[in-house]
């Protein structure tokens, strides 16, 4: 409200730590790799002293133990968070949730069964069941046979243009993005490469 827009910064800070340490809460930062620079060597959101000070903060919030954080980033670790904590990865789906959600996403686009075999589970497990890439993936096997979407996706991971490798990014989602981009019309890719370009939603 007005009395904490009132504040200077330290009493904000002091406030909202002494808020967390008291009530339950469960902070979640997505894309976290960003405050320090990523990919590596690119500058980051914040300052060396500034990336110390949200450390210090972290830690006096968690320690308390009323309040959680939950950090996502796309490196395995972040060299400046010394707060105790854990590192754990976010593997694909497992069998029986991949097929869930390709059931779901193949009924949503439209893909009729004739046009589902072997190589759907094939192509499945080349992209680990990664979410996003099934999303990309999936919809294209309506015009597409899924023995020549496989063939193409293990192209791309054994074979990867320099220009479309990313830190942090799995090899198989680069090359289903890539695949998938490469199918659109002239059109599509404008209308989808405008927005972001101009920043609108």
């Amino acid at each position: 409200g007005l009395e904490f827009a009132d504040m200077n910064a330290a009493q904000q800070r002091q406030w909202v730590m002494q808020y967390l340490q008291e009530h339950p809460s469960l902070l979640i930062w997505d894309n976290l790799e960003n405050v320090a620079g990523f990919p590596t060597g690119a500058p980051g959101l914040l300052e060396p002293s500034e990336l110390a000070a949200l450390d210090d903060f972290l830690s006096q919030v968690t320690q308390a133990g009323q309040s959680w954080a939950l950090l996502v980033s796309r490196r395995q670790e972040e060299p400046w968070l010394s707060t105790p904590h854990l590192i754990e990865g976010l593997p694909g789906l497992p069998l029986h949730d991949r097929i869930e959600l390709a059931g779901y996403i193949l009924e949503k686009a439209g893909v009729g069964p004739g046009r589902v075999g072997p190589e759907c589970l094939e192509l499945l497990d080349l992209i680990e069941g990664h979410p996003l890439a099934m999303q990309i993936a999936l919809p294209l096997l309506k015009h597409v046979p899924a023995s020549v979407l496989v063939a193409e996706v293990r192209k791309g991971i054994n074979t990867p243009p320099p220009a479309t490798q990313e830190e942090g990014r799995d090899p198989y989602l680069t090359a289903i993005m890539e695949y998938s981009w490469g199918k659109m019309s002239h059109r599509s890719r404008t209308q989808r490469a405008v927005p972001s370009a101009g920043g609108g939603g």
